[in-house]
């Protein structure tokens, strides 16, 4: 299990706000999206503001985490949406199965020139290729399957970056690579489809805060909506909520 690394008082302010991210917009971030931070784990795509050198504003998206340097320091790494994937450092031959959105192992150059296997995979949502070390993934497999008493074929099942659903004490789990999360593989509590929208399940259409709203957008990432700024229909939503709440508070009395 994920334990917090990072405490809300730990979070750089001043540099999220150098890229259009405010402290109101962080405090308003669902639950669910404020725990992976605190976790380490990626957000979803949100918006930011990139300067260029001639001064101008940029509109951009990214996910963002946070890390801990070597000296304790606490900052953040954003991993910006590209307008298209590159494959140009990868053979032909895997190009069409990434695409699809399957993962792949194939060769990775370190800094000291040596090459080494590893997993690949596309995250839809940025454009980005993600690369971990397969030692370190097939390492994690292994404890994976040994928790869950997995057989040898369903090991190499998630191996050959398939997902896997199996029964454990008397609950449904599906497991699958996914290169987002730190260890490499995420677990879930459900089926495949479960597993596929677990990016989604800590949050909803509509997202409001104290100062404004997070509202999910086609493409799976969230776009900030100030109170100042809110549409009829955030204004209706807000209302609609505000009269459930009065109901159920009425119906428990």
């Amino acid at each position: 299990m994920n334990q917090s690394q990072f405490k809300e008082e730990e979070i750089p302010y001043s540099v999220l706000n150098r890229f259009g991210i405010t402290r109101e917009m962080i405090d308003d971030l669902p639950e669910g999206i404020m725990r992976q931070m605190s976790e380490g784990r990626t957000t979803p795509v949100l918006p930011i503001k990139v300067i260029a050198d001639s001064g101008e504003t940029i509109l951009a998206a990214a996910r963002l985490s946070l890390y801990r340097n070597s000296n304790g320091d606490v900052k953040v790494m954003f991993y910006p949406k590209l307008e298209k994937v590159d494959l140009s450092h990868l053979p032909e031959q895997h190009h069409k199965s990434l695409a699809n959105g399957e993962i792949i192992i194939s060769e990775i150059s370190l800094p000291d020139g040596k090459r080494l296997p590893a997993y690949y995979q596309i995250d839809s949502s940025t454009n980005q290729v993600m690369a971990a070390s397969a030692a370190v993934v097939d390492n994690n497999i292994k404890v994976i399957a040994d928790e869950l008493h997995l057989t040898p074929a369903e090991t190499n099942c998630l191996r050959n970056g398939k997902l896997l659903t199996t029964q454990y004490r008397d609950k449904i789990w599906t497991i699958g690579v996914s290169l987002r999360e730190q260890p490499g593989i995420r677990v879930v509590d459900g089926d495949e489809e479960a597993w596929r929208d677990d990016d989604r399940r800590d949050y909803g259409k509509f997202n409001f805060g104290l100062n404004g709203c997070w509202v999910a957008n086609a493409e799976g990432g969230l776009d900030y909506v100030p109170e100042d700024e809110y549409t009829e229909e955030l204004w209706d939503e807000m209302k609609k909520r505000g009269n459930m709440q009065r109901n159920a508070s009425t119906h428990k009395m």
